[in-house]
């Protein structure tokens, strides 16, 4: 599985600071590990929000449309005020639209499409972590898992760092989308007229 070093979002160049419980610094770590800790990481797929026909959802002129992930359920009012501004900035010849204080971003692929990209938030040591991603006025849910790494036990930690996580599964509405994920894509699929929400991995 690949690596996810701690606090490192390589797409994302604007910064996001790490949250941290009110009193984890009080709390026993477990070799080298704090307990209790909120932090986050890079996520290693691509979201795409497309609707029973395969097209597109988000519309760059409507923020209405784009997807926000939040990690807790947030009111309607917050929702709104994460899209209220974009960023544009470029990585690796590919253009990028960050909001949600730079924790979402859109890529345009092809298609087109737009791919939607998040954060991803975890509690130390705790193996799972649920988030929330609203479209419209639907709420879905992140479910993250994560293996905890220690120096010492990989090579795959930053110089110096005592400790980092490695993402083991991803589900989307409880639907795994992470492993056997080739591609890294998923596609939501959210019908014009309402209806179930279906999670399609890799291709649509």
């Amino acid at each position: 599985m690949k690596k996810i070093r701690l606090l490192m979002f390589a797409m994302l160049l604007c910064p996001l600071f790490l949250a941290a419980g009110c009193n984890w610094l009080f709390n026993d770590d477990s070799d080298g590990i704090p307990v209790g800790m909120l932090f986050y990481t890079g996520c290693p797929l691509s979201f795409y929000y497309v609707d029973e026909h395969g097209n597109d959802q988000i519309d760059l002129q409507n923020p209405a449309t784009f997807p926000t992930a939040f990690r807790v359920p947030v009111a309607p009012f917050v929702r709104e005020e994460a899209v209220g501004s974009l960023t544009e900035t470029s990585l690796d010849g590919a253009t990028y639209y960050l909001y949600n204080s730079g924790s979402n971003s859109l890529r345009e692929d092809a298609g087109p499409r737009y791919a939607f990209q998040t954060y991803l938030w975890g509690k130390t040591l705790d193996p799972d972590y649920t988030m929330y991603v609203y479209t419209g006025d639907s709420k879905d849910s992140l479910k993250v898992s994560y293996r905890y790494l220690r120096a010492g036990e990989s090579d795959g930690l930053p110089s110096g760092a005592s400790w980092g996580v490695e993402v083991t599964s991803i589900c989307y509405n409880e639907v795994e989308v992470f492993q056997n994920n080739e591609n890294g894509k998923v596609f939501i699929e959210k019908p014009s007229q309402g209806g179930e929400t279906v999670v399609h991995v890799g291709t649509i």
